[in-house]
């Protein structure tokens, strides 16, 4: 397509508040440097859950914190849950827990970013 301009790269994280500049090798229209904000806009949890204990697992009385990692889908639902830290025993009332839970997901300039995210879990 005449005039598009594609860039693609890679960083191990987004720093929000910094700046990317696309060097052309020739000026288009007498600008040969394009300098982009970066915008990060981090994940939210727009709705929680109850965690139950299972059955026969007492939680501590401030409950038991196990962090989770997943991905956020279109929906605002996890995908692929999966145990990050804390006591063990309590990661399936966890994982079971996140299928009632939203999320608005990261964006990066106003576009959604399919990214690892963590959250914790409170199971009581």
């Amino acid at each position: 397509m005449p005039g598009a301009v594609a860039a693609v790269y890679s960083v191990p994280n987004f720093i929000a508040g910094a700046r990317t500049t696309i060097h052309y090798a020739q000026p288009c229209e007498g600008v040969q440097n394009v300098t982009l904000p970066v915008n990060l806009t981090q994940p939210r949890v727009l709705r929680e859950a109850p965690a139950p204990a299972p059955p026969g697992r007492t939680p501590p009385d401030d409950g038991a914190r196990v962090v989770l990692q997943l991905f956020v889908a279109a929906d605002g639902t996890a995908l692929f849950p999966a145990f990050v830290s804390g006591p063990c025993e309590f990661t399936d009332a966890a994982i079971e827990s996140l299928k009632s839970w939203r999320f608005g997901p990261s964006r990066i300039n106003g576009a959604r970013l399919y990214q690892p995210e963590k959250v914790m879990v409170v199971v009581k």
